[in-house]
């Protein structure tokens, strides 16, 4: 759980907590602050704050505050990044759709996963490789093809509408076959 204070020098808490929110980031967060007004509370609530505890305050009841949003924390779904009739079960490292599903392996979970946070966005051979392999891999930029038909294979095996297209010598993504 993320403690964040209201009144911080730069950016305020009501801004980073949006700016976390807007970015998919799901971590519990506790506003903290002596602004004790009805409209600051509702606001950071609103914007996605789990508590709003005001100054002063017990000890005791900032930990049973913490307690209670680590709670809930825990009855976060994993992450399922999805695209078209598909989703990633990442905790099982499966591409599921509908009612099938078959087993990734680490660089296709992670080539995927890669196209799917990209949506609509071409990405080239060279960016995907860097993405999946890193920088110090000794495999040469030729295994990004190899994962793609890998990908391929499986979107096809489980009747998935989702394709992996090619743009010859600009890039990959992903789209829904009509």
């Amino acid at each position: 759980a993320i403690i964040l204070d209201v009144m911080l020098p730069g950016m305020n808490g009501f801004e980073i907590i949006r700016a976390m929110r807007k970015n998919g980031i799901k971590t519990p967060v506790l506003m903290l602050t002596a602004r004790t007004e009805l409209t600051d509370r509702v606001k950071g609530l609103d914007l996605g704050a789990d508590y709003y505890l005001t100054k002063p305050f017990e000890t005791a009841e900032l930990l049973a505050c913490l307690r209670a949003i680590m709670r809930r924390g825990e009855e976060i779904k994993p992450e399922q990044p999805a695209f078209g009739d598909i989703f990633i079960d990442v905790a099982a490292s499966e591409l599921v759709c509908g009612r099938r599903s078959i087993k990734l392996n680490v660089r296709e979970l992670e080539l995927l996963r890669l196209l799917i946070a990209n949506k609509g966005i071409l990405l080239s051979k060279e960016n995907i490789f860097l993405k999946i392999c890193g920088y110090d891999s000794e495999a040469d930029d030729s295994i990004v093809e190899v994962y793609l038909s890998f990908l391929r294979k499986k979107l096809e095996h489980i009747g998935s509408k989702v394709k992996v297209s090619v743009v010859r010598r600009v890039g990959y993504k992903l789209e829904v076959a009509e």
